[in-house]
This record gives C-alpha cells, sequence and structure tokens, in this order.
C-alpha cells in the first residue's frame, strides 16, 4: 500500500491517479465531456495557500489533475475542506452548504456541472465507486 499524502498534492494525485488506472476498465465512463479549472483556496500543505487544479473527464475521469486547462468551459474556485469534502469524503451536504454559504463561486458554463450529475449510477458502480474511494482514503493522510 501507498504512503498516505496530503490531500492535493503532487504525490497524492500521482498515486489517485494509478488508482484510477487500475480501475479504468472497471469504472463507467462520466456522463459527458466536461472541461473545468479549479482554484482551491486555504491548502494548508502549500506556501501559497493555493492549488490550481482541473478536471477533464474525458481524459482522467473525475479526478483532478495540478494544473489549469487551456479555455475551460468554467472555473469553480473553492476552498481545501470543501474540496476534501466533495472529492474524498463524497459528502453532498457539505458541497451544497458550502455553495449556499458562498465559499463556492462559479465562473462560465454552470449547466456543465448538472451534466456531470445526469446519470444515476448502478447498484454495482455504487459499490466499485467505494471500494475506490475507500482507496484514495487509505492514501491521504488525516491532516
Amino acid at each position: 500500500m501507498d504512503q498516505p499524502h496530503e490531500f492535493l498534492s503532487a504525490e497524492w494525485i500521482d498515486a489517485a491517479l494509478a488508482l484510477h488506472d487500475e480501475y479504468r476498465d472497471r469504472l463507467p465512463d462520466p456522463p459527458a465531456a466536461v472541461r473545468m479549472n479549479l482554484v482551491i483556496t486555504a491548502v494548508p500543505h502549500t506556501d501559497a495557500g493555493t492549488v490550481l487544479a482541473s478536471i477533464d473527464t474525458a481524459a482522467h475521469g473525475l479526478l483532478p489533475q495540478l494544473g489549469h486547462l487551456p479555455e475551460p468551459e468554467l472555473t469553480v474556485t473553492l476552498d481545501y475542506d470543501t474540496a476534501r469534502a466533495l472529492f474524498l469524503e463524497q459528502n453532498p451536504e457539505a458541497v451544497g452548504q458550502a455553495f449556499f454559504a458562498g465559499r463556492i463561486a462559479i465562473d462560465g458554463d454552470l449547466t456543465r456541472l448538472f451534466v456531470l450529475q445526469a446519470l444515476e449510477p448502478s447498484e454495482d458502480d455504487q459499490v466499485l465507486a467505494r471500494e475506490v474511494n475507500d482507496r484514495l482514503q487509505a492514501i491521504t493522510s488525516c491532516s
């Protein structure tokens, strides 16, 4: 098993991508191709306090990559705790609360986020998603 890494560190992203590659043939395709940039603020393990990342569902599913994409469809700015609730804890209530509290800002085509929620995963897909998430949790340090 990989050593735990700080969430969104380069080492964590590499380990998460390795997991994605391991499960690639079993994971369902994202419901749509979406290109979004992420600005994650209040990141405790960086000198700048901000991580610039991106999601290109056609290339890496819903896993964030470090760096921004040219010509994204939207840019989402959120704080580290909200990003952790979204990507790691998969806690939609916390994400919804953050949105309504103004801790998530969206610039660009908001409808692109809605298409990512368009399909209801099958029971088998939900079981697989929990397995992958458990493994993501295992490679993530608790801090």
